[in-house]
């Protein structure tokens, strides 16, 4: 016995296919054509191994704790070569600062010698000056 739906949709489609042939179109309720079904797959020469699902949950969570030190180490890796490259730069600095402090004392050490020279020769010249004074004295 078929329900009030049932009955009440063939009716729709009666009414749907008879408008169709009308003017002169296929149902729409047309089943396709069917396809020939797929041939089976051949049975495998060796069966393949199954994973029991505890040993699949254990390898994945290897792989997780694998990929998860890598992480770990990765970032280790990267903090050690950002410390390494402050400590760098510190020297660079420190390296800069000392050739600085060198340039600036050498600066002024070549001033001085500029200075004693220059006093000298004025002791010279003055020297001389008296010398040839004391000569025409003399004369």
């Amino acid at each position: 016995m078929e329900s009030a739906y049932e009955l009440e949709r063939k009716k729709q489609i009666a009414a749907n296919d008879a408008f169709l042939a009308a003017l002169n179109l296929e149902p729409l309720h047309a089943k396709p054509a069917r396809r020939p079904p797929r041939p089976k797959p051949k049975a495998p020469s060796k069966p393949a191994k199954k994973m029991v699902p505890a040993a699949v949950n254990a390898r994945r969570r290897a792989l997780k704790e694998k990929a998860a030190a890598e992480l770990k180490a990765q970032e280790k890796a990267l903090k050690a070569a950002e410390e390494q490259e402050a400590v760098r730069a510190e020297a660079r600095a420190a390296a800069q600062r000392r050739a600085r402090e060198t340039a600036r004392r050498r600066a002024a050490e070549e001033q001085r010698r500029t200075e004693e020279q220059e006093a000298l020769r004025v002791l010279r010249e003055s020297a001389a000056a008296e010398r040839a004074a004391e000569r025409a004295a003399a004369r």
